[in-house]
């Protein structure tokens, strides 16, 4: 597992193992809960899996991987060939 990415108490990660067997996505989960997590399709933007997260909060997330998809897309494509720092997202 590797962070790609944090927002207060959401941070942003990608599994090795699914680089060869799926596109492009992203997990997300709440520090507090580690083990229960959410996926997200990069380029459609799609929530895959909620996560236990609210609408409200789902509707965040996806508006902080549309403001960096672009960082993230290249992240996740570079994985495993760099060491990256985790991007500290901003909304406003």
């Amino acid at each position: 597992m590797a962070n790609l990415a944090f927002y207060k108490n959401i941070f942003f990660f990608i599994f090795a193992g699914d680089i060869l067997r799926e596109p492009p996505h992203i997990h997300f989960s709440n520090r507090r809960t580690k083990d229960i997590y959410g996926k997200i399709w990069l380029e459609t933007l799609e929530i895959a899996e909620r996560g236990g997260f609210t609408q409200k909060e789902l509707n965040v997330i996806k508006k902080l991987v549309s403001k960096y998809q672009k960082e993230l897309i290249d992240r996740y494509k570079s994985f495993g060939k760099q060491t990256v720092k985790p991007i500290n997202m901003i909304l406003k």
